[in-house]
């Protein structure tokens, strides 16, 4: 998107992946795609198992923000915190192999 990139990588021992973020310091947001955040920059692509999985932001428009956003009135689900949503998981992926059945079929990634 014409901004000079820099990288930087994770591996997750839960899901056994290799991540490569690239990110904008020209950008100063930590924010990203999916649930990827908190880089010095604006995480401009993701890359996931060497290719496996690659998010890449096509444009970027910067625009003045003039009202603040109101949540919706209904959510369905239940609210819960990072490492909530950690066991819960790690309790998908041992019944996955428990069951001898592959846990990303069903996942994002």
């Amino acid at each position: 998107a014409g901004h000079i990139c820099m990288n930087a990588y994770w591996n997750d021992t839960l899901k056994k992946q290799k991540v490569i973020g690239w990110y904008a310091l020209n950008i100063p947001n930590s924010g990203g795609p999916e649930r990827f955040f908190g880089l010095p920059g604006l995480i401009l692509e993701v890359n996931i198992n060497d290719g496996a999985l690659v998010i890449t932001a096509d444009k970027i428009e910067l625009k003045k923000l003039t009202t603040e956003l109101d949540f919706p009135k209904k959510l369905k689900g239940k609210k819960i915190k990072e490492a909530g949503y950690m066991q819960l998981m790690k309790k998908y992926f041992d019944e996955c192999k428990k069951n001898q059945m592959p846990p990303f079929f069903t996942t994002r990634y």
